[in-house]
């Protein structure tokens, strides 16, 4: 099992915060494990495609 680099708490508060602004009607009231494993695995492929492209200059990571 590898370690989260979302912080489980907040993203599902975001999401929930999300869902009654965007979607008010719908009333959802809890997020799934499988959408928190998905979002983090996309934001591990976001991290090494980023680091990958990053030019090899400088010591600061910095995004564009």
């Amino acid at each position: 099992m590898t370690k989260s680099l979302i912080n489980i708490s907040h993203t599902k508060q975001f999401i929930l915060e999300k869902i009654q602004s965007l979607r008010p009607g719908w009333g959802a009231n809890r997020v799934s494990k499988g959408a928190l494993d998905l979002i983090n695995a996309k934001v591990r492929i976001l991290i090494t495609r980023m680091v990958e492209s990053h030019p090899t200059k400088g010591k600061t990571f910095f995004g564009e």
